[in-house]
C-alpha cells in the first residue's frame, strides 16, 4: 500500500497528532491533513484525492453530522469513520442510517484495523465498477449481438 491521504476532521491539534502518530506506528505511510469547519472540508474535498476520513464528532461550531452530510454530497466512496468519545446508542444509529461506515472510540485499538479494511473494501467496489463499465462500454459499443454464459453454461446476459 503507498502513501495514504487520510483528511481529519478535528478541532484538538493533539488528537490529530495523535490520529497520524497511530496510523504511522502501524507501519503506514501517511499524509494527514487536518480541518475543523465545514469550508475547510469542502476546500479540502476539492483540492485532493483521499483515501479516508477520520472525524471527531464533537467539535465547537461544526459537528460531526455537518462533516457526514459534506462528505455524502461529495459523492466519493471513501472510508468514513467517526473517531470520538460516546455519541449516545440514537446518535450512533443515526450516523450510521446516514452513511458512516463505522465509529470507534478515541483509544481504540481498533482504528488501524477497521480502516485498512475499509481501504480494501473501497478498493474492490472501485475495480468491480471498473469492470461492470468495461462490459458495458463493450456492450454499447458493439454492433453485434452478445451473449454472456458463465462456467456452467447458464445465460448471464444477453
Amino acid at each position: 500500500m503507498g502513501r495514504l491521504n487520510i483528511l481529519v476532521v478535528e478541532d484538538q491539534e493533539l488528537d490529530y497528532e495523535l490520529v497520524l502518530d497511530n496510523l504511522e506506528a502501524a507501519g503506514l505511510n501517511v499524509r494527514g491533513v487536518r480541518v475543523q469547519t465545514a469550508l475547510e472540508m469542502h476546500q479540502a474535498l476539492e483540492q485532493d484525492d483521499w483515501d479516508a476520513v477520520i472525524c471527531d464528532y464533537w467539535m465547537p461550531g461544526f459537528s460531526g453530522k455537518m462533516a457526514l452530510e459534506i462528505y455524502q454530497k461529495d459523492g466519493r466512496d471513501i472510508p468514513f469513520r467517526f473517531y470520538s468519545g460516546h455519541l449516545g446508542e440514537e446518535l450512533l444509529i443515526e450516523c450510521m442510517r446516514l452513511g458512516a461506515h463505522d465509529f470507534i472510540l478515541k483509544g481504540s485499538s481498533r482504528l488501524i484495523p477497521a480502516l485498512l479494511r475499509e481501504l480494501r473494501d473501497a478498493e474492490q467496489r472501485r475495480e468491480q465498477r471498473a469492470e461492470q463499465e468495461r462490459y458495458r462500454s463493450i456492450v454499447d459499443d458493439s454492433d453485434d449481438g452478445i451473449c454472456c454464459v458463465g462456467p456452467d453454461d447458464k445465460v448471464l446476459f444477453v
